[in-house]
């Protein structure tokens, strides 16, 4: 019998394991430790070990990747879940240090554990591959997954197991926070510059899924570029310059003409310039010309003077290198809508001279560049003011029709001494009638004939040039004509025959008869008219209609009578 088997003999004789063990290492043979706890406690613990490293590496991920301007956001923009997940994360997120410290120990702390545990478990190769495994699939990569995705939900829903194990590591977890406060600076959060804003927002647009997440249509993109853009724009990228701005000198007189031309304008306020276009003295409002009576012809310069001399207070001046931020806090602050623009030379000078005026700017102006796109109401003329060669002009429509047409019904306004009065129109029906043959049929139904005088057209010529110039020329020899012509005021000058005879015409005459029932008729003579001539112009066409209509209220006529012819005879029959 050995030695070992002898001490062994003895040790168990006095059940002593602390003796048989002693024997074994005096022999020379290693004694494997024994586990500080049984095999099913310690597989327990190790499950939930391992689910804290999965928690601290999980959030490690996703909670230091919810900065704090970016919960900001979500608790005040959010959906009201996400709302109350960033509430809650935000108090702990803030101190972002402090967090990341916590973390990192607690992570650091339980791998550790784990390993030791499953030492004492398992031994040689097996342990290894077990507490490999179980720390980078079950502890690392699964829950970082999960929190990659999902970090506010998880985030939220396990924040006061974060909060147990800021307080119980915070003796070593704060001093590390301060030392990476003062080396790194506190955690602000995530910020943009404008030109990651705008790829930002492109990112939002362009892309399918972030344009579903978002809700961001390509043109939300443009005007929010548009808002990050305007401010690096100046006012002499989108004023309209000084010759394409549409103006009215002071002394203009507020005809029916004036009025109208505008009323066609679209503009509501209009500069009034004095002598040059560059000497701009005043605003006009259109809205004041509403009780305006064209028949006084009142001056521009009398209505500026309502609102305080010349200019009242209306006109201000901006550089025309000051940026569009700026201009619109002009705008706000002044209260007003149209601001004039100089060169880099300075405003006017009080001596008058105003040679550096260069443009207007109006708020809508600055609104165009703020939303990147024309704002167009129902009577604008788009004019490209940036178009270097030439102006692109449309008629805007609404709702299909032409805000022009409108106007239409007022033109006869400013040809009012073109038209004919009551008693002149009696006057013609009854010398033509009179007078003239081919009208003496029409003079039987008067209201016919009266008709076409009142349609016919009425020219005025007072232009006091060569009496035989081109634009006095009523009848040429030789070229056909279907206007027959009379003489209301002035005089006519005709040139008849190989040798141009000359004859004059006055007031009453009339030329052309042959015109009315001859077709084609080609005058043997030339007719000018003189300065101050007024004429009146029948068309042979209007003549023809007018022949028809009174051969029709004669047929309505005739018949009329045979019926109360008929209606006569039956009644003497039925005496009978």
């Amino acid at each position: 019998m050995s030695a070992l088997d002898v001490c062994v003999a003895a040790c168990g004789a006095a059940a002593d394991a602390t003796c048989a063990t002693a024997c074994f290492t005096a022999s020379g043979w290693e004694i494997p430790a024994e586990p500080f706890l049984p095999r099913t406690p310690s597989l327990i613990l190790g499950c939930c070990l391992i689910l804290l490293s999965a928690l601290f590496s999980g959030l490690t991920l996703g909670l230091m990747s919810l900065d704090p301007v970016g919960l900001e956001i979500i608790a005040e923009g959010g959906d009201a879940e996400e709302r109350e997940y960033a509430k809650q994360i935000i108090p702990v997120r803030k101190n972002g240090n402090l967090l990341l410290c916590t973390l990192l120990l607690g992570n650091t702390a339980v791998n550790s554990m784990i390993s030791i545990l499953m030492a004492s478990v398992t031994n040689g190769i097996m342990g290894l591959l077990v507490s490999t495994l179980s720390i980078v699939i079950l502890g690392e990569i699964t829950p970082q997954a999960l929190c990659s995705r999902h970090g506010l939900y998880i985030g939220a829903k396990t924040i006061w197991i974060m909060k147990f194990f800021i307080m119980l590591l915070f003796v070593v977890a704060w001093p590390i926070s301060l030392v990476l406060d003062r080396i790194l600076g506190v955690d602000i959060g995530t910020f943009h510059t404008t030109e990651e804003l705008k790829h930002l927002v492109r990112v939002h647009v362009e892309k399918p899924q972030g344009q579903e997440e978002s809700g961001l249509n390509q043109q939300d993109a443009t005007m929010l570029t548009g808002v990050l853009e305007y401010k690096h724009m100046t006012v002499a990228d989108v004023m309209t310059d000084l010759d394409k701005v549409y103006m009215i000198e002071l002394n203009t007189k507020m005809s029916f003409a004036v009025l109208m031309d505008i009323y066609k304008s679209g503009f509501t306020r209009i500069p009034v310039y004095e002598g040059t276009r560059s000497n701009i003295v005043g605003i006009l409002f259109t809205k004041d010309l509403i009780l305006i009576d064209p028949d006084d012809e009142i001056e521009l310069s009398a209505i500026l003077a309502f609102h305080g001399g010349k200019n009242g207070g209306y006109i201000r001046y901006v550089s025309d290198n000051t940026t569009l931020d700026k201009v619109f806090l002009e705008f706000k602050t002044a209260r007003m809508h149209l601001l004039c623009a100089h060169s880099e030379d300075g405003p006017p000078r009080k001596d008058g001279s105003n040679a550096q005026v260069t443009g207007i700017i109006t708020l809508e102006d600055v609104l165009e560049a703020l939303i990147k796109d024309e704002i167009i109401d129902e009577t604008d003329n788009l004019i490209d003011v940036n178009e270097p060669t030439s102006i692109v002009e449309r008629r805007v429509t609404f709702r299909g029709a032409d805000p022009t047409k409108f106007m239409s019904v007022f033109e006869h306004k400013m040809n009012e001494e073109e038209k004919l009065g009551e008693n002149e129109v009696s006057a013609i029906v009854a010398f033509l009638s009179s007078n003239v043959a081919e009208f003496k049929t029409l003079g039987e139904y008067h209201k016919v004939l009266r008709k076409l005088i009142e349609t016919s057209n009425v020219v005025e010529n007072d232009d006091t040039s060569s009496s035989d110039s081109e634009n006095n020329l009523l009848y040429r020899a030789g070229e056909p004509s279907d206007v027959f012509t009379l003489v209301l005021q002035g005089q006519v000058k005709i040139f008849a025959g190989s040798e141009d005879f000359e004859s004059e015409l006055g007031p009453w005459s009339y030329i052309g008869q042959n015109a009315l029932i001859t077709d084609p008729y080609v005058p043997d003579f030339r007719a000018y008219s003189c300065g101050g001539t007024r004429v009146l112009k029948i068309a042979r066409a209007d003549y023809k209609a007018a022949l028809a209509s009174a051969a029709v209220k004669a047929m309505g006529a005739g018949a009329k009578k045979r019926v109360q012819l008929v209606g006569s005879k039956s009644f003497s029959e039925t005496e009978r």
